[in-house]
């Protein structure tokens, strides 16, 4: 991952660590989120190996937090994405914290978060797995209180020469 991405995810999640830490708490109503939908590899040698389109699997945790709009919170989340093609085959699991504003209403939400990802790379020949610091940066929109659709974009390592990053598209629920 490049110096720049990683400075602006951690200085992202610092800024809203930082609003949360000095806020009145609460539990939100449905802290537990499940998200599903497509990655979209950003090279041409994921693409090889998992496809053009993969799939997108992700788990959240709201951690109690502040309840107006506006405001930052804090999560835990699990993101999985992978694909094959060819004889090749590309996952990609990340663990990580993240920070969103709360949104209202229908209103949208921004976020990013920062985690460990381990990526893993398997062509005919050779499995390789690589693990390291990784983050993402979001927008979302509720649709309803506990239907929303989200994008992201992930910045994963790069491993045995194939670069694991792109972008996510996901609905999801809340519960």
């Amino acid at each position: 991952m490049n110096k720049f991405a990683f400075t602006f995810v951690a200085a992202t999640a610092a800024v809203s660590f930082a609003s949360v830490a000095h806020a009145d708490t609460a539990t939100p109503a449905t802290p537990t989120s499940i998200r599903l939908g497509a990655f979209f590899p950003s090279n041409g040698s994921d693409k090889t190996l998992g496809g053009k389109t993969q799939i997108a699997v992700g788990i959240g945790y709201a951690l109690p937090t502040t309840v107006s709009s506006g405001q930052a919170a804090l999560g835990v989340y699990f993101d999985y994405n992978g694909g094959n093609k060819n004889g090749g085959k590309v996952q990609v699991l990340g663990l990580g914290v993240d920070a969103r504003t709360i949104a209202v209403g229908t209103a949208p939400y921004f976020g990013a978060g920062l985690g460990v990802y381990s990526a893993k790379v398997n062509d005919t020949l050779t499995s390789s797995t690589k693990t390291g610091i990784g983050g993402k940066v979001f927008a979302g929109v509720n649709f309803s209180p506990t239907f929303f659709g989200e994008v992201d974009y992930r910045l994963t390592p790069k491993t045995n020469g194939v670069e694991t990053s792109g972008f996510v598209a996901q609905v999801g629920t809340r519960f």
